[in-house]
């Protein structure tokens, strides 16, 4: 079974923002413990954080995609 490249990024870009998601809950945990507002306040800024983040590691690798497919088609007219 033959994967090819996009889907391999799409695969390395999930994965690391999965893993920048599960570092700031490390964090959040160590600084503010389990019981305090400000805690609170941080997991959902995380949380705001990762929903901006995914989309936009998203557009770029369509848009990494986007540029390989037109430097193919573009070399072999």
């Amino acid at each position: 079974m033959e994967v090819d490249r996009a889907t391999i990024a799409q695969v390395i870009v999930s994965v690391i923002g999965v893993s920048v998601f599960v570092a700031g809950l490390v964090v959040i945990t160590d600084i503010y413990g389990a019981d305090t507002a400000d805690g609170g306040w941080a997991l959902v800024g995380l949380i705001v954080l990762f929903i901006i983040l995914m989309p936009m590691l998203g557009f770029l690798v369509e848009r990494m995609k986007d540029d390989e497919d037109e430097s193919t088609n573009g070399s072999s007219s």
